[in-house]
């Protein structure tokens, strides 16, 4: 396999570690927001208007967000969209 090739694959495959990296990361810092805040899933998930379902696997990293759902996290619990990113 000639060098750029193997390069692109590993370049590639961090990425993707990273990613889900961060998606973990995020869904700590919700579920830690939340709790701190003694607000129950489906609370949250009412403010985000989605259902609790959809939060519960947003939370445990199973879901992505989108940017209308960290707006509204941000505003939730009065943090900045960089601490939840």
């Amino acid at each position: 396999m000639p060098p750029f090739i193997a390069y692109l694959i590993i370049d590639n495959y961090k990425s993707t570690i990273h990613q889900v990296v961060e998606k973990q990361e995020i869904g700590i810092r919700i579920k830690e927001l939340r709790t701190g805040c003694h607000f129950s899933q489906s609370f949250v998930a009412e403010k985000l208007f989605i259902s609790q379902a959809a939060f519960s696997l947003l939370e445990n990293s199973q879901n992505g967000t989108t940017s209308d759902h960290i707006i509204r996290l941000s505003k939730l619990f009065n943090v900045t969209a960089d601490y939840l990113l």
